[in-house]
């Protein structure tokens, strides 16, 4: 499945009410010029493209890359590794969960839209990962409810750092 075939651009409720006020026969693009400033894309780096931190030999995602974003990967890492290994370590510490990123905006937003937005972000994780770590294989997963899901990763077990590729 292609990203482009997983988005629904032309579902979302934002587009639809922007077209009834006026702008039908106008393209996604348009939208996009009229109503979407670049400090809004911006601000969704740390969840698309989070900063990438190698501790302990696994890749944690550390989100803006602050003090504390590394300090809290580092920990929930320490903690679920601790109390599941390594793998489970890596699933926690690297786990966003979308209503947790949108909490004042995601019971707006269909559960379609969520598993769109959440394929987005496996796919910006899937070329990270590949062009940051491109000796390490990896697996992107999304889980959880559909009104809820849930991207993580973490580096295949047994990789010896030998191997590249993805598992979806």
């Amino acid at each position: 499945m292609s990203a482009n075939s997983t988005l629904m651009i032309e579902d979302n409720w934002k587009y639809r009410a922007w077209l009834a006020q006026g702008w039908s026969g106008s393209t996604i693009d348009d939208y996009i010029g009229y109503e979407i400033y670049p400090e809004d894309l911006q601000m969704m780096t740390p969840i698309l493209l989070p900063k990438l931190i190698l501790y302990r030999d696994c890749v944690l995602a550390a989100g803006a890359g602050t003090e504390k974003d590394i300090a809290g990967a580092k920990k929930r890492f320490d903690y679920w590794c601790s109390n599941g290994g390594k793998i489970a370590g890596q699933c926690m510490a690297n786990a966003i969960e979308l209503v947790d990123c949108f909490l004042a905006t995601a019971e707006k937003s269909s559960a379609e839209t969520l598993q769109s937005v959440a394929a987005l972000i496996r796919h910006c994780w899937q070329y990270q990962l590949l062009q940051e770590y491109p000796q390490r294989r990896f697996t992107v997963a999304i889980s959880g409810e559909t009104f809820a899901p849930e991207i993580t990763f973490w580096q295949d077990e047994g990789d010896d750092g030998e191997q590249t590729g993805y598992e979806y």
